[in-house]
């Protein structure tokens, strides 16, 4: 869609692409949380320096437990078990750099972070799966091909944790030649409760990528 509606998340992603600098996507959708982002389609590919801030929809709060899940995201992004991904960094972006917080994601078939290219990428405060009646994502999150380093989860606030539950394949797939990603302080096979089970087939898969730090 080479036009797409004025303020909507597609609009937003193709003017932070061409802003030629960091860029910083908000959102306030009107309604109370959670909003639901229905795409029957992948969204633009993301080629710039791009954050992409759920937090700031209103009515959204943080997690505030290491091991449950408590946090209220306001924005749902669903693929309905058909679109491959709900935001891709492609091969072809050398200089990314992806940042994603705050929202749900379920129902993506390939994964619903798919990040190929770029360095320090960096991926917080979000919901994989554990969504009641919706499709499973294939994966969470996958840095591949020729990607840099990525950041998934956070150290000293829990307001970072990703929740990342119920996937088809792997919660966060690694296999990137470069690596050096790190994933540390995330909730993995678990229900927002941190008691019930919400599990993946493999919580982390790394191949063929060196120097990770998991924690």
């Amino acid at each position: 869609n080479a036009n797409p509606t004025a303020g909507s998340l597609r609009a937003a992603i193709k003017a932070a692409n061409n802003a030629g600098g960091p860029y910083l996507i908000r959102f306030a959708i009107p309604g109370s949380c959670p909003r639901a982002i229905v795409l029957a389609a992948p969204m633009l590919d993301i080629v710039g320096d791009v954050t992409i801030d759920g937090r700031t929809q209103p009515g959204w709060s943080a997690n505030s437990d290491y091991g449950q899940f408590d946090a209220t995201l306001c924005l749902f992004i669903n693929g309905t078990g058909s679109t491959p991904y709900a935001f891709r960094v492609p091969a072809s972006a050398v200089n990314a750099r992806l940042s994603v917080h705050g929202f749900i994601f379920a129902g993506f078939s390939d994964a619903a972070i798919r990040i190929e290219r770029g360095a320090n990428h960096r991926i917080s405060g979000n919901q994989f799966g554990a969504v009641a009646f919706t499709a499973s994502n294939h994966d969470a999150v996958r840095i591949t091909g020729n990607a840099g380093s990525a950041f998934i989860g956070g150290y000293d606030d829990p307001g970072s944790v990703n929740l990342i539950a119920g996937t088809a394949d792997a919660g966060v797939y690694l296999d990137n030649v470069a690596g050096g990603s790190t994933v540390v302080n995330n909730i993995i096979g678990f229900q927002p409760d941190g008691i019930f089970a919400g599990t993946n087939p493999v919580g982390i898969f790394v191949f063929n990528s060196p120097n990770n730090q998991l924690a």
